[in-house]
């Protein structure tokens, strides 16, 4: 993979047998599985919340909002990303993974053209498998991430 100025870094995962991707300039940190407060009446995508270093980050299984099934059973990793709506300071947001894999350099010339899905920037093969360059602001609607993250 590339590692010029060009270069775009992304962050690589999984869920269950599907690669996935979001830039690295997004990410607040990496963490193992993380102790969760359920919510009540929250999103049913929504696991619940956990205490970031004196912050409250929602923490939202990102399977469940693709439609991916894990491939052991329970998410391992949790992505702390900044993610919000447009014209609105983006506050953290959990996204749970099943593995957290490297981060990549991708030129633009590289990223092909996604399937009409909200939250996918595009597609790109890493290491021989076709990866999803998600959209952390898109993934969910702007009104779920405002209300998640406020």
């Amino acid at each position: 993979m590339p590692t010029t100025a060009d270069a775009i870094s992304y962050l690589t995962f999984s869920l269950g047998a599907e690669a996935f991707a979001v830039r690295a300039e997004r990410i607040e940190v990496i963490l193992g599985s993380v102790p969760v407060t359920k919510v009540p009446r929250g999103p049913a995508h929504v696991r619940g919340v956990f205490n970031q270093r004196g912050r409250i980050v929602p923490l939202v299984d990102l399977g469940a909002v693709l439609g991916v099934s894990s491939g052991a059973g329970d998410r391992r990793c949790t992505i702390v990303v900044r993610a919000g709506p447009a014209g609105r300071e983006p506050g953290l947001l959990g996204l749970e993974v099943d593995d957290v894999r490297e981060v990549v350099g991708v030129r633009s010339s590289e990223v092909q053209p996604s399937p009409r899905t909200r939250g996918v920037e595009g597609l790109v093969e890493i290491r021989g498998a076709l990866t999803l360059l998600l959209d952390v602001d898109r993934v969910l609607d702007a009104g779920e991430i405002g209300d998640l993250s406020s």
